[in-house]
């Protein structure tokens, strides 16, 4: 599709794509994202719960996504990663980048073939446990190293939409307990989590490079420039550049 023509919502398990080109002198470095709607943004252990599968499918040499997509004989392309869009109903991305030509279309069909087989396939629950473990260690040294940070973005945040009661600082501070209590869910949580990925409408941006988009913005500067040079004449182009070196000479050095 050319352009994202559907009203939202979408109907369950349908989607809209908008391919986008851009200038590039390279055209192995294309990018694709997939969105759909994640959990309210006070739901902090959901939210921490679809960032943890996310990380599952897409971080790790062992993870599902990248086998299907990275580490295949022809890669389709050369990393995967997955973001949050923090809003009152939050945004769940999941990026590729370094897409080789002609292969946006097979990525998001390989995504959501896999994801599917992933959910008829038992998870590897140890791998995801440690995951956790794993999660609240590196909080834990974030919190350590680096408090101020760490707590002026859980203060914004509950500024933004955390309403009267505060809602979102106080989830934020029940975070390990969150975490602690995710660690010990079965298999059937996950994969219900995983089946709304499935079900539920997405929206697929594909970002293609492109050599002639490239040049023929290259061709128009250069034409840009060669009508204002004919423009001002040899007499308006000496006192452009009498211009610009009385501005240099006079320009003031910066303080550090």
């Amino acid at each position: 599709s050319s352009g994202i023509n559907a009203e939202w919502p979408l109907r369950p398990g349908s989607y809209a794509t908008q391919d986008i080109q851009f200038p590039a002198k390279d055209e192995d470095n294309g990018r694709v994202s997939v969105t759909w709607k994640g959990p309210q943004l006070d739901a902090t252990m959901m939210c921490e719960a679809h960032s943890l599968l996310w990380s599952y499918l897409t971080k790790t040499s062992a993870s599902p996504l990248v086998k299907a997509l990275i580490d295949v004989s022809e890669a389709y392309c050369s990393s995967i990663s997955c973001s949050s869009e923090e809003y009152p109903t939050t945004l769940i991305t999941v990026t590729f980048k370094g897409v080789k030509p002609n292969k946006h279309e097979a990525i998001k069909e390989i995504l959501l073939k896999t994801l599917q087989e992933v959910h008829r396939s038992p998870l590897d629950m140890t791998r995801l446990r440690n995951q956790i473990k794993n999660t609240i260690c590196n909080f834990s040294d974030k919190l350590e190293n680096d408090p101020s940070e760490v707590l002026a973005s859980a203060v914004i945040l509950d500024h933004l939409y955390g309403g009267q009661n505060n809602s979102n600082l106080q989830s934020f501070s029940s975070i390990f307990g969150f975490l602690d209590s995710l660690r010990q869910k079965d298999e059937g949580f996950w994969k219900d989590i995983l089946q709304y990925y499935i079900q539920e409408p997405n929206i697929t941006i594909n970002c293609i490079p492109s050599i002639q988009c490239m040049t023929e913005l290259e061709n128009a500067e250069k034409q840009r420039i060669a009508e204002q040079q004919k423009r001002l004449g040899d007499v308006g182009m000496a006192n452009c550049k009498k211009e610009k070196s009385t501005d240099c000479d006079s320009a003031l050095i910066p303080l550090l």
